[in-house]
């Protein structure tokens, strides 16, 4: 069972770098290098953003899911990434062009939000879900980019940010059905205790690792600032490039 659970595990993975090694390269090709710098500023800020959020929604969510009823952490979670997700974008606007703003707000609230799910299927040892939803989250971004391109035909670089809103949006309603179908909404509650307990773990396992994005992303911030968002999307590919390569 357990051998069967890793090999399920690697599979996704390998399907995850396939699908998002495949929609860089068309994002690159589409957008171009202003475009393809865009959305990686864009994607850094997520990033940065899901480290906050992350108190909350990560580590935290899976460790104590198994610890407590979903009425008692879920809450926490869930206003959490309302929080964090409208008030870090509203600091990053007074760097970065206002056009992207809205997106990057209603991106970040639902990415945590469907990462607090995610993260509680962990938290209840159903990783089936959480691989199927990791992959998902590549599989229909592609799919919503297709329609938005090809069919609406919106060709600018809005179509990712609008394809990536609608990916987050729908897994979210799916997940959220199967997580509080079975949650008695009379006991949702705000403990102290309890969210004292997720604040604590959570900031600690965050610092760690947003340390280690700081180290492999800050050059996009400084790029941006002195170069302009072209340069960040040439430095993203040739980065795109030396790793497949192996240089």
């Amino acid at each position: 069972m357990k051998q069967n659970t890793i090999f399920k595990t690697f599979v996704s993975r390998f399907l995850i770098l396939i699908l998002n090694f495949g929609l860089v390269i068309y994002s690159t090709n589409m957008w171009g290098s202003e475009g393809k710098g865009v959305i990686s500023i864009v994607i850094a800020d997520l990033t940065v953003i899901s480290f906050f959020a992350n108190i909350f929604v990560g580590s935290s969510m899976s460790y104590f899911a198994s610890k407590y009823k979903a009425e008692e952490i879920l809450p926490f979670a869930y206003l959490w990434s309302i929080l964090i997700g409208i008030l870090i974008p509203v600091i990053f606007s007074f760097n970065h062009a206002l056009a992207y703003s809205n997106y990057l707000i209603i991106l970040s609230v639902l990415s945590s939000l469907l990462a607090a799910n995610v993260n509680f299927f962990v938290g209840q040892q159903n990783i089936k879900m959480f691989n199927l939803y990791t992959v998902l989250q590549q599989f229909i971004h592609i799919v919503f980019i297709v329609i938005i391109v090809y069919i609406i035909k919106i060709t600018s670089v809005n179509s990712y940010f609008i394809a990536q809103i609608s990916c987050f949006g729908l897994l979210f309603l799916i997940s959220s059905y199967q997580v509080l179908r079975r949650c008695d909404f009379k006991n949702i509650s705000f403990s102290r205790r309890i969210g004292s307990k997720l604040f604590d773990y959570g900031w600690k396992t965050q610092l760690s690792a947003f340390l280690q994005f700081l180290n492999n992303r800050l050059s996009f911030y400084f790029l941006e600032y002195f170069k302009g968002i072209v340069s960040v999307g040439v430095f993203r590919s040739v980065l795109l490039f030396r790793k497949r390569s192996g240089r």
